[in-house]
Parts: C-alpha cells; sequence; structure tokens
C-alpha cells in the first residue's frame, strides 16, 4: 500500500511539472506572435516551417496537460482502496493514453495554432509542415492551409471609433472588445457599464443587443495590429537602424519589448 501511494505521488509530481511547463508556455507564445509579426512584415516564408513546428509542439504539450490532468481527476473519483498494491503508474499511462486516442491533438481546434496561422498567412506560410499539421480529424490533409487563412487576413473589428471616446481604433490605449466585435477603449466603456452590472444598452446606435461587462475581452487583434503597425515603421528602410532615431522614432527592439 505505501509503495503504491508513492508511486501516486510520483506521478501528481509528473502532472505538476508538466502544469508548470504550460504555465511558461504563455512567454513563449508571446515571442511567437512577436515573430509571426516580423514573418507576415518582412513575407519571410522561410522561417515560418520553424515557428509552425514549435508552436505545434507547444500545442501538443498543453493538450497532453489538460488530458492528464482528467485522467487523474477520473481516478480520483473512480479508484476504490484496497489492500493489494495498485500499480497507479500503468493505469494513468493507460488512461492517458485511451484518452490521446480517443481525442487527438488537432492544430484546427488550437486558438493559438489558428491565430499564428491568421499573422503568417500574408507572408505565404506553407512552408515546413510539422507532423500532425497536415491532418485533419478525419485523416484528409490541410489544402495549403487554406482553413487557416480563411481566419486571416485583415481586421475583425467593425468600428473605426471607439463610439465613446471617439479615438481610433488603433490610437486605443487598451483596446476592448465586446461579442460583436465592437472596439472600445477600456477606460471609457468600464464607466459606461459599471453602474449596469447586469447589462445596459450598446453604446453603438442601431444595436439592439444589451451589453456587460463581462461580455469584454482585450482585442488581441487590434493589439496585435498596432504592434505590426509600429513594426513597419520600426523596419522601415528610410529611416536609420540600431539605437532609437534622433527625431523619437522607435526601433523594432523597441516595439518587441513592449
Amino acid at each position: 500500500m505505501f509503495l503504491a501511494f508513492c508511486d501516486l505521488l510520483r506521478q501528481l509530481g509528473k502532472y505538476g511539472a508538466l502544469a508548470i511547463a504550460s504555465q511558461n508556455m504563455d512567454e513563449v507564445y508571446r515571442s511567437v506572435m512577436t515573430a509571426a509579426d516580423y514573418l507576415s512584415i518582412l513575407n519571410d516564408s522561410a522561417q515560418i516551417g520553424t515557428y509552425k513546428e514549435l508552436l505545434s509542439n507547444l500545442g501538443k504539450l498543453s493538450h497532453e496537460v489538460r488530458a492528464h490532468k482528467c485522467v487523474l481527476q477520473t481516478l480520483a473519483q473512480s479508484y476504490q482502496p484496497s489492500l493489494e498494491d495498485t500499480d497507479f503508474t500503468t493505469l494513468l499511462d493507460q488512461g492517458l493514453h485511451d484518452r490521446l486516442q480517443q481525442q487527438p491533438y488537432n492544430p484546427r481546434n488550437d486558438e493559438r495554432f489558428r491565430e499564428f496561422m491568421g499573422v503568417v498567412a500574408a507572408a505565404g506560410g506553407c512552408a515546413g509542415e510539422p507532423d500532425g499539421v497536415r491532418q485533419d480529424e478525419g485523416g484528409d490533409e490541410l489544402d495549403d492551409d487554406e482553413d487557416f487563412r480563411e481566419a486571416d487576413n485583415g481586421r475583425t473589428w467593425v468600428n473605426d471609433k471607439c463610439p465613446l471616446s471617439m479615438k481610433e481604433v488603433l490610437d486605443l490605449e487598451r483596446p476592448m472588445k465586446d461579442p460583436l466585435n465592437y472596439v472600445y477603449e477600456y477606460t471609457y466603456i468600464m464607466a459606461y457599464l459599471q453602474p449596469h452590472p447586469t447589462g445596459f444598452k450598446h453604446p453603438c446606435a442601431g444595436v439592439r443587443q444589451e451589453l456587460r461587462v463581462s461580455d469584454l475581452k482585450p482585442a488581441t487583434d487590434v493589439i496585435r495590429a498596432k504592434r505590426r503597425q509600429r513594426l513597419m515603421q520600426a523596419l522601415n528602410p528610410t529611416g536609420p537602424s540600431g539605437s532609437n532615431n534622433a527625431d523619437g522614432r522607435e526601433t523594432a527592439e523597441d516595439v518587441i519589448v513592449v
């Protein structure tokens, strides 16, 4: 019984290590998306395959962490203690294997992978397909990433200006988006909605759907568009390179660390 308990602790430690690795992926993901911005601006398709493979591997690891957690939860609910030793390693490994067989990682369903493909589609990012990326759930090949390209290109927000601050969307300090893809300045939309926790009329004329604070989320596509805009300005070959320009313009390095 004691040996079985120690075995279970080892498995829990393995899951804990995977969970920590998964949490650290956020920083890696942000770096990958910065690289995606560079690739889309420079039309450098040669490096796209490498980043696609990296992001695919990160997605698979995250998927495995979630599967491992589900298997542990299932075992905790179904396990019946007994006087006989229990081989938790075998139980967990078999459970993980079965779950991954039933629900394999699919990049089509990976929001981060789709976001990356949307950004680099403008650079013709079809090179260097990693294993498992070219297959859909039925085993059919993806046709030159067309499914991913559909999610790309261009703006997904519907308004040119925040209806409350009247600032251009790409000039907003902290853009927030609602379910209808309207974008607002954070401070203005919060001041508008917070006195009405159960919902309030939509700030855009003609929209009947009420809006709540809980409906809002960061407008990541606007944030990314702003960063690409700044990168394009920083990478402008007509300006001097290296450190900040004398006229105050940013360099690419300045944009990356923001």
